[in-house]
């Protein structure tokens, strides 16, 4: 996130406060997807809970017991 910034250059950019960022609280599921394309994520990296797991992470093959 440093090159957009830091925290409080992509909380301005997003629209919500640096104190709501800072303290961990969650990215509003609106603004995910700003957030995930200026650091470099996916929406699914930033807000699993809303958008679900990633689907980028390495294919792991179930084995038959």
């Amino acid at each position: 996130m440093s090159e957009h910034g830091g925290t409080q250059a992509i909380a301005l950019k997003v629209g919500i406060t640096f104190q709501a960022m800072s303290y961990g609280t969650r990215v509003p599921a609106e603004h995910a997807p700003t957030v995930a394309r200026l650091a470099g994520l996916t929406p699914h990296d930033v807000r699993p809970d809303v958008f679900g797991p990633s689907d980028t992470g390495p294919v792991v093959e179930e084995c038959a017991a």
